[in-house]
């Protein structure tokens, strides 16, 4: 076996150790990069917006349409309409036909209510929503206009109705 010597340089001298060559991004490099970040989430946040949108719209949807045929399903077996129930509450018999959902907000806040007779309606109040998404509910599960149809705006800001038939 050999062995290795190590090289025989002067104390002091400039080739005693080799000095490493240091390799870095220059500002233009990372500026370059932090505009392309920039602009990829430029382009994202407006897209994340409306899947945000999207998704609460049919989660609303949904509710409603579970609610409504709980409603109905308790109708038709019941002979008669539930009573009114107060807002984010279980209207008195409906406890086994509505998902236990019924009492949580919905997902752009505020709470669902039965009104019962004479307008029959599922009550979406105390919401803030974005105008589009809840044109987005309607289109979903009525016409697309929010003043007529099975699902309207009421006049208080922020409260809906799904009528029942």
């Amino acid at each position: 076996m050999f062995l290795r010597s190590a090289p025989n340089y002067a104390v002091g001298s400039l080739r005693e150790r080799p000095i490493p060559r240091r390799h870095g991004y220059t500002l233009v490099e990372i500026m370059v990069v932090v505009v392309i970040i920039g602009l990829l989430a430029a382009i994202a946040i407006p897209a994340f917006k409306r899947v945000q949108e999207r998704s609460a719209a049919s989660r609303i949807a949904n509710d409603l349409r579970q609610y409504a045929e709980a409603i109905q399903r308790y109708n038709l077996e019941n002979g008669q309409w539930p009573p009114s129930g107060a807002v984010g509450t279980i209207p008195v018999g409906l406890e086994s036909y509505l998902p236990a959902g019924f009492t949580n907000p919905s997902p752009i806040g505020g709470q669902y209510s039965w009104s019962g007779l004479p307008t029959l309606a599922i009550r979406l109040t105390g919401a803030t929503p974005n105008p589009a998404v809840m044109t987005r509910v309607d289109a979903i599960l009525d016409d697309g206009n929010l003043s007529m149809g099975d699902f309207q705006q009421m006049m208080t800001p922020g409260s809906y109705h799904l009528l029942l038939h």
